[in-house]
């Protein structure tokens, strides 16, 4: 499986779903601009109103805190972290299915290994979702600009975003967290997607996963992957949250379990997914 062939894969593919990525980034371009108003709105009485690039990426991917039902508080699912949830999903939507009916069996015939085009197919799912996150943090980062925000917490924002002191946390690792987590985890899941999608349709491929997304809003458990994502209900704010180790394995597991079955059942199957 040369370097060549592979590039070209993944590149073929991020431009077949081009459209979709243009949708998905200026959708997630707006929220971060109407999250800028509404703070702005909101503080003020700060003196430096406008949300840095980190404050705008905590908004769109820190999820939401452990939902207690019964405690007067009414369900509410964080749009700006679902929608980037359900981006990942659109964007690696159903690509490998027309790709297989296009010009993918002649790839399979000069590979000579239907297990390398899945291997193929993992490598763009991958930098798809990466793509998107990095989208995601440009926009962070240029909307900021044009609020005349920093580039890292307004640290009395930082406190009414999220109901946490500033320096009652380890900042460098709610960094590391907003930047890797949510990418790993989404890959985890897009991956599951692309093999979930072998043995049934597309379609029921990225409702499930949308399923799993708003179900792991409404309970925390290791055992729902979205909760992997959510800054909020990490060992990094909560002492009983989702630990990092947990959450790095779970993703780990289901990346493998999804390359490996993925690869076995496309294997055994027709072309004709």
């Amino acid at each position: 499986m040369g370097d060549i062939m592979i590039r070209q894969d993944v590149l073929r593919g991020i431009k077949e779903s081009r459209y979709r990525y243009a949708i998905c980034v200026i959708l997630i371009f707006i929220l971060i601009i109407m999250n800028n108003n509404s703070m702005r709105s909101v503080l003020r009485d700060i003196d430096s109103n406008a949300l840095g690039m980190m404050d705008n990426i905590m908004y769109m991917l820190k999820g939401m805190s452990v939902y207690i039902e019964g405690k007067g508080r009414d369900f509410k699912l964080p749009v700006c972290w679902m929608t980037v949830q359900f981006a990942c999903s659109v964007v690696v939507f159903n690509y490998i299915k027309t790709d297989i009916r296009g010009i993918g069996t002649g790839i399979i015939i000069r590979m000579r290994s239907k297990k390398k085009w899945w291997l193929c197919k993992c490598i763009w799912n991958v930098c798809s979702v990466a793509l998107l996150y990095i989208l995601l943090y440009a926009g962070c980062f240029i909307v900021s600009l044009m609020y005349n925000g920093t580039m890292g917490f307004n640290g009395e924002i930082f406190l009414k975003l999220n109901g946490v002191a500033y320096d009652s946390v380890d900042i460098k690792s709610v960094i590391l967290f907003l930047i890797f987590m949510p990418i790993l985890t989404s890959i985890a899941l897009s991956l599951l997607q692309m093999c979930m999608s072998i043995v049934i349709s597309p379609v029921i491929s990225l409702m499930s996963i949308m399923v799993i997304d708003i179900l792991s809003c409404y309970f925390t458990t290791p055992f729902l992957a979205g909760n992997y994502s959510m800054l909020l209900r990490s060992a990094i704010y909560k002492a009983d949250g989702i630990s990092l180790s947990t959450a790095l394995a779970g993703n780990i597991i289901i990346i493998a379990v999804a390359v490996v079955l993925g690869m076995l059942l496309f294997d055994r199957s027709d072309l004709t997914i």
